[in-house]
């Protein structure tokens, strides 16, 4: 059997001259000249290098401290291939990133470049993977823009002193395709504002928002409500699918604390919001260590394959001395509602279901390699 940069060469010998070198292998699409021009072909390239190279580093677990920890959406390019813009944007971090979520609008093999990519640009910088969630999504908001990413990094000195708070995503939804979000971008902020007065926070204490949204189309509108109530955080927002069935928006957030938690993790869930037994409003996380997971995927929606994927969180954090029963934030991207109704059906077989965690649960467009689900989540380390 050829190697996978014998394949990589072939690759280059049939597609064009522009890939030439192993460790750039996804990074020249762009430079490719083929005989015939149009997306598919890109598509092609992209399948084909994804089935030709092995999957880039990406650090199962990263343990850091959370007093240290700086939240950071790095600047969008509107133009270039998705690579291109991959390498763009990852140069506008700050850093060496511990933790990278990444947005991609565009098609499942094009997250799967980003996905390799992402591990490539790490080890350039000369440092270990970071955990690492890639997730495909229907539209950003910067014309002509594919990615979008956020990051986690260590920075001195301790910039969270008592810790950090991290918020479910309010959920607001309304039947019918809307293309102005603002008014419910407005209801899930003002719930996101009951769960930061529960946990004593003031606006200037969000470091991150997150919209997830159903439509794009009043962007600047919402923009300027989120900044409004949230003036220091960094911000992202996306558009969950391409094709919405009704109207939704769901915000979360993480806040610096002003006060240190009694406990090293409690969880709130304050009187003004919805009292679900499958999720906690807020999670408050004391000063000390804490394990972030890369996304891990469910190849199927086979019971057995999606218990394989919590399975391996579980290992993952026990590895990094964490434990899936002590889950602060739990992040889960299903691609279609039977996902999520099987992530509903086993995860308690996992999560400690007398005192969930905080979670994010919408369906998103796709995964790479056209998974049914991943999860992702952040865990303390010790009492």
């Amino acid at each position: 059997m050829r190697s996978p940069l014998h394949a990589h060469r072939s690759l280059a010998r049939k597609f064009g001259s522009g890939m030439t070198c192993k460790h750039r292998a996804l990074g020249t699409i762009s430079q490719v000249r083929p005989r015939v021009r149009g997306a598919s072909l890109r598509s092609l390239l992209y399948a084909l290098l994804a089935a030709a190279l092995p999957l880039a580093a990406q650090s199962p677990a990263v343990v850091a401290k959370v007093e240290n920890l700086a939240f950071e959406v790095a600047p969008q390019s509107g133009s270039g291939t998705v690579i291109e813009q991959t390498r763009r944007v990852w140069k506008n971090l700050k850093g060496n990133p511990l933790s990278v979520r990444a947005f991609v609008a565009g098609t499942k093999e094009e997250a799967q470049a980003v996905q390799r990519e992402l591990g490539a640009l790490a080890r350039k910088r000369g440092k270990s993977a970071p955990a690492l969630s890639v997730i495909q999504v229907g539209g950003l908001p910067q014309p002509g823009s594919k990615v979008v990413l956020e990051s986690v990094r260590s920075v001195t000195p301790a910039v969270n002193r008592h810790g950090l708070a991290f918020v479910s995503g309010q959920p607001v939804s309304q039947e019918g395709v809307a293309s102005e979000m603002r008014p419910l971008v407005e209801k899930s902020l003002s719930a996101l504002q009951t769960a930061h007065r529960a946990a004593g926070l003031e606006p200037a204490d969000i470091l991150r928002i997150t919209c997830f949204m159903s439509a794009l189309g009043d962007i600047e509108a919402v923009r300027s409500a989120t900044e409004e109530e949230f003036p220091k955080a960094a911000a992202t927002y996306v558009q969950l699918v391409r094709t919405p069935q009704r109207s939704l928006v769901e915000c979360e957030t993480v806040a610096r604390l002003r006060s240190s938690p009694t406990e090293r993790l409690k969880m709130l869930s304050p009187d003004g919001l919805p009292k679900s037994p499958n999720y906690s409003q807020v999670a408050l996380l004391s000063p000390g260590k804490v394990a972030f997971t890369s996304l891990r995927s469910a190849a199927s929606l086979n019971d057995a394959d999606a218990r394989a994927v919590f399975a391996e969180a579980q290992k993952t954090l026990a590895g990094a001395g964490a434990d899936i029963k002590n889950v602060a934030m739990s992040s889960l991207y299903p691609t279609s509602n039977a996902a999520s109704e099987l992530i509903r059906k086993i995860r308690f077989d996992y999560y400690d279901s007398g005192n969930p965690p905080g979670s994010t649960m919408l369906v998103f467009e796709g995964l790479p390699g056209a998974a049914a689900f991943g999860v992702a989540v952040v865990a303390p380390i010790g009492p």
